[in-house]
C-alpha cells in the first residue's frame, strides 16, 4: 500500500487550535516591578585659549547605575539604588610661553557623575531622562571657567543653559527609550550611541573666549521584569 503524506487530520487540527486559543485567552502575568541597570561610557575633549594660555583636555569615564521602577497608575515611578564609578581618566594641559602644566585624574579624583531624573510613559515607549552633571574646566588656574556640557538624553522641553544640547548631536541619537510591550514580556536591553560637538560661550560673552567641546557617548540600558513569585534582592 502506498503511503500518503501531508494528510490533515481534523481532530488533531481542532485540538491544536483549541490549545492555541486557550493560551491566547489566558491572562499574561503583570510584573510587580522592573529592575534597571544603566551603563554609561563617555569619551571627549575640549580646548580654549585665554590670555595667551592654551588649554586642552581629554577625558574618559564609565559609570553604572542600578535602580527599579514600578507602575504608578498610567505611568511609572523610578527608584534609585546605587551608582558606581567604573573608570575615570583625565588629562589637561595648559601651555604658555613654551612652558606646560599637566593635570590628571589624580588632581580631580571625583570626576563627573550621572543620574536618572525620571522616567515617562510616552505613546507605547518608556523614556529615560538621564543627565551627566556639568564639570568645571579648565582645572588649571584660569580667569574664564566653563561648565563643560556632558552627555544627556533628549528632552522635549527647552535645554537648560545658553547652549542647546539636542541640536548639537551630530551623529546617532540621544533619545533614550524602550518599548513598553517589550519590558512586560522579559528582560530587554537597548544600546544608544551618539556624538556631540559645539562651541560653548564663555561666562563673560563679551570677552570673546569660547570653549570647543566634543564627546561620544554610549548608554546601555537593561530592564528586567520581576513577578509576584520573585522577592526583591
Amino acid at each position: 500500500m502506498r503511503r500518503r503524506f501531508g494528510i490533515a487530520f481534523p481532530g488533531a487540527v481542532a485540538l491544536g487550535l483549541a490549545v492555541l486559543l486557550a493560551a491566547a485567552a489566558r491572562p499574561q502575568p503583570v510584573p510587580r516591578w522592573w529592575d534597571i541597570e544603566v551603563r554609561l561610557t563617555a569619551k571627549g575633549r575640549y580646548s580654549l585659549t585665554e590670555g595667551g594660555t592654551a588649554y586642552a583636555g581629554d577625558y574618559l569615564f564609565r559609570e553604572a547605575w542600578w535602580g527599579s521602577m514600578e507602575k504608578d497608575e498610567d505611568d511609572y515611578r523610578l527608584f534609585h539604588a546605587r551608582r558606581e564609578i567604573l573608570d575615570w581618566k583625565f588629562q589637561e594641559k595648559a601651555e604658555a610661553r613654551g612652558a606646560a602644566t599637566t593635570l590628571t585624574e589624580k588632581d580631580c579624583p571625583a570626576g563627573p557623575s550621572f543620574r536618572i531624573n525620571y522616567v515617562l510613559k510616552d505613546a507605547g515607549l518608556i523614556r529615560f531622562f538621564i543627565v551627566v552633571d556639568e564639570f568645571p574646566v579648565p582645572r588649571n588656574p584660569a580667569r574664564a571657567r566653563f561648565d563643560l556640557l556632558l552627555p544627556r538624553s533628549k528632552t522635549d522641553g527647552p535645554d537648560a543653559g545658553a547652549l542647546p544640547y539636542d541640536g548639537n548631536v551630530t551623529r546617532g541619537s540621544n533619545d533614550i527609550a524602550v518599548e513598553e510591550k517589550a519590558i512586560r514580556k522579559g528582560p530587554t536591553e537597548r544600546v544608544f550611541l551618539w556624538e556631540w560637538k559645539a562651541y560653548q560661550p564663555g561666562p563673560v560673552p563679551e570677552s570673546g573666549v569660547v570653549l570647543f567641546n566634543s564627546h561620544q557617548a554610549e548608554i546601555r540600558i537593561t530592564v528586567t521584569p520581576r513577578f509576584e513569585s520573585q522577592a526583591r534582592g
